[in-house]
C-alpha cells in the first residue's frame, strides 16, 4: 500500500504522513508538543485522498490529451500526416477525451457524496460537460 502523503504548510514539500511529525521538529524547528498537534491535525480520509489524487491523473490525462491532438492538427497543416490517417487518430483522441471526462465527472460526484457523508453539507457537484469531447478536441465550431 502506498505511503499516504501531505503538503507541509510551512514550506510546501510533500512528506509522508508517518514522516510529518519529525519534518516539522527537525526542518521547521517545532517543539515535540506543537509538532503532535499539527501532525494530529491532518485527519486525512483515505478514500477521499484517493479520489483526489484520481481527479489530479485525470486531468494530467486530459491535458496530455489536448497536447497531442495539437501536434497531431500541426502535422497535418504541415503535411506530415495525411486527412485519413488524421481522422483516425484524432477520433481515437476524442474517444479518450470524452471517456476520461465522463470517469472525472464521477469522481467528482463521488468526492461529492464522501464529503457529505463526512460534514453532512453536500457540495454542488456541477460535472463537467461531455458534450463538447471530440469537436473541442479537432478544434472544430
Amino acid at each position: 500500500m502506498a505511503e499516504t502523503k501531505v503538503i507541509c504548510p510551512e514550506c510546501g514539500k510533500k512528506v509522508s504522513l508517518r514522516g510529518f511529525n519529525g519534518h516539522l521538529r527537525f526542518d521547521h524547528d517545532y517543539d515535540l508538543e506543537n509538532a503532535k498537534k499539527m501532525a494530529a491535525g491532518f485527519n486525512v480520509d483515505g478514500a477521499l485522498s484517493r479520489l483526489e489524487q484520481d481527479v489530479m491523473d485525470q486531468i494530467n490525462k486530459l491535458f496530455q490529451l489536448k497536447t497531442e491532438a495539437q501536434d497531431l492538427r500541426r502535422a497535418r497543416e504541415e503535411g506530415l500526416i495525411g486527412e485519413a490517417l488524421y481522422e483516425r487518430i484524432i477520433t481515437q483522441k476524442g474517444q479518450e477525451l470524452t471517456a476520461a471526462t465522463r470517469y472525472l465527472q464521477k469522481i467528482e460526484q463521488s468526492w461529492s457524496q464522501r464529503v457529505g457523508e463526512r460534514t453532512g453539507i453536500s457540495p454542488n457537484a456541477d460535472a463537467i460537460e461531455v458534450d463538447q469531447g471530440l469537436e473541442e478536441l479537432i478544434g472544430r465550431e
